[in-house]
C-alpha cells in the first residue's frame, strides 16, 4: 500500500470515528453526562492524532510525486532528449522526414538536397553505388534507443567520432591491474624535495579500437516507397532494430574478429565466471557470491543483466532468512526492477546472470549511419534493397582481472556460470 492509498484508509477511519460522535450527541441531545463526555473527548483526540498522521502521508505522497518527476532512476535507460539542456536543432538535410529521404535515394532527387560529398561507394563515373549519409536529425531518429533489450550503448563509455577521421583506429590505454600499478599508472613515494623521482620502465595496456562495418538489407515494394510516409516505418523500425541488436548481440558475444570484442566472450581475461554451488541449479548464495567479485565503486554502477530463460529463478530467489530478494520496480526506483540493491535489465541476448559495470566497456563511433537502395537485385519484382549501415567498434576497457593487496581478484565483469545456453546443452533452473 503507497502514501496515497494509506492517506485515503486513514481519512476512512477519520469519517468513522466522526459517525461515533455524531451518533453520541444524536442520542443525548439534552446534554452528555460526565461518561459519555469523556467518550466523545477521547473521540477528539484521536480524530487529531489521525488528522495529523493522514496529512504527513498526504504530504509524502505529494513529494513522491515531485521526487519521481524530477529525480532520476538510480541507472535508468537514457531518453534521447532527455537532457537538463535544451537539445541541439539537428540538420534534417531539407528532408521532410526519413520517408522522404529514403525516397530520393531510390528514385533520384529533383530539388538537389543529395550531396555527393555524402556518397560513400561511387563508381568511376560518379554514380552512387553505395549510399547516402543519412542527415542528422535522422540519423538520431534511427539509433534511437528507446528499443526493449538495446541496453549495452545505453550502459557504456560512447567515444564519438572524429569528424575528420572517422574511422581510424583508436588507441586508448587499458585498465590493467595486472602489475604493480593503479589502472595502468605506476605510483611511487619521493623521499625529499629535490630528490630523483623513479623511473619505472612499464609496457602500458592498450585498447585498440577500429570501426567495423555492419549493414543490414531489406527488400521493400517500389510502390511503398513512393508513399514516403508509409515507408518510413520500415525504416525506423525494421531496419533499426535489426542492427541494433545485431551491434548489441557482438558487444555481449563478439569475438572481436571483424566485430567488437565482447564483454561475455571466453576471449575477455578479465571475465569472472563463478560456478554455480549447486550443479544446475541457481541459488541465492550464487548471487552474493558474485557481488563479492566486483568493486564497490563498479558495484555502484554496475546492472544484473538477466536472460528471461532466467526470470522465474530470480523472481523466485529467498535469501536464508525467507525473504524474496528480487523487488519488483515502484515509484522510488523509477519503475526499475531491482534485486540486492542495483537495477535488473532483462535479455533475451543469451546472457545468463550477469551482474556488468558497462562503464568499463568501450563502443567506438565510426562514419555513418548510411543508406543506399539499389533497384537491380529484383528489378523483375518491383521491388528495392534498402541497405542501412555504419560503422562502430567495442571492447572490455579492463583487461584483465584487478589484483588487489589484500589478495582479492575482482572484475566489473562478473558470469554465473552455467546460466548460459549452449549447444546442446540446457542452462541451470
Amino acid at each position: 500500500m503507497n502514501y496515497k492509498e494509506l492517506a485515503k484508509a486513514k481519512w476512512k477511519e477519520y469519517a468513522e470515528l466522526v459517525a461515533k460522535q455524531k451518533a453520541l450527541l444524536d442520542a443525548n441531545k439534552d446534554g452528555l453526562d460526565e461518561a459519555k463526555a469523556k467518550e466523545f473527548d477521547e473521540l477528539q483526540t484521536k480524530l487529531d492524532a489521525l488528522a495529523k498522521e493522514t496529512e504527513r502521508y498526504e504530504k509524502m505522497a505529494e513529494n513522491e510525486e515531485k521526487s519521481n518527476a524530477t529525480v532520476t532512476n538510480p541507472l535508468p535507460l537514457p531518453v534521447p532528449g532527455n537532457n537538463d539542456k535544451q537539445a541541439d536543432v539537428l540538420d534534417d538535410g531539407g528532408f521532410a522526414s526519413l520517408g522522404d529521404f529514403v525516397k530520393a535515394v531510390r528514385f533520384g532527387d529533383s530539388k538537389g538536397r543529395l550531396n555527393k560529398a555524402d556518397m560513400v561507394g561511387t563508381d568511376d563515373n560518379g554514380n552512387n553505388e553505395g549510399g547516402f549519409l543519412v542527415p542528422p536529425k535522422y540519423s538520431e531518429q534511427i539509433l534511437s534507443l528507446e528499443i526493449e533489450g538495446a541496453f549495452v550503448r545505453n550502459y557504456a563509455t560512447v567515444l564519438g567520432a572524429d569528424p575528420s577521421t572517422p574511422d581510424a583506429r583508436v588507441t586508448i590505454p587499458a585498465m590493467d591491474y595486472s602489475v604493480n600499478n593503479y589502472g595502468g599508472v605506476a605510483v611511487d613515494w619521493v623521499e625529499d624535495e629535490g630528490g630523483e623521482k623513479p623511473q619505472t620502465d612499464m609496457a602500458m595496456t592498450m585498447v585498440n579500437l577500429v570501426p567495423h562495418e555492419i549493414a543490414g538489407w531489406i527488400a521493400v515494394s517500389d510502390k511503398l516507397l513512393r508513399n514516403s510516409r508509409a515507408a518510413e516505418p520500415i525504416i525506423t523500425r525494421n531496419l533499426r532494430e535489426a542492427l541494433l541488436f545485431a551491434e548489441q548481440d557482438a558487444f555481449l558475444h563478439g569475438d572481436g574478429e571483424g566485430k567488437p570484442a565482447g564483454v561475455l566472450s571466453d576471449d575477455n581475461k578479465a571475465l569472472v565466471s563463478i560456478a554455480l554451488t549447486k550443479a544446475g541449479t541457481v541459488g541465492y548464495k550464487d548471487l552474493i557470491t558474485m557481488r563479492t567479485r566486483m568493486t564497490q565503486p563498479s558495484y555502484q554502477k554496475a546492472v544484473w543483466v538477466v536472460d528471461q530463460s532466467q526470470m522465474l529463478n530470480i523472481l523466485s530467489l529467498k535469501d536464508d532468512a525467507g525473504n524474496l530478494i528480487y523487488l519488483p520496480g515502484t515509484i522510488t526506483t523509477g519503475g526499475v526492477d531491482m534485486l540486492l540493491g542495483r537495477p535488473i535489465v532483462w535479455s533475451n541476448a543469451n546472457t545468463g546472470i550477469a551482474l556488468i559495470d558497462f562503464s568499463a566497456y568501450l563502443v567506438q563511433d565510426g562514419a555513418g549511419i548510411y543508406l543506399g537502395a539499389s533497384e537491380h537485385v529484383r528489378y523483375t519484382k518491383n521491388q528495392t534493397v534498402i541497405k542501412i549501415f555504419r560503422y562502430v567498434d567495442g571492447a572490455p576497457w579492463v583487461v584483465n582481472l584487478l589484483k588487489f593487496p589484500n589478495k582479492l581478484e575482482l572484475s566489473p565483469y562478473v558470469l554465473l556460470k552455467g546460466t548460459i545456453i549452449e549447444d546442446g546443452k540446457k542452462a541451470a533452473e
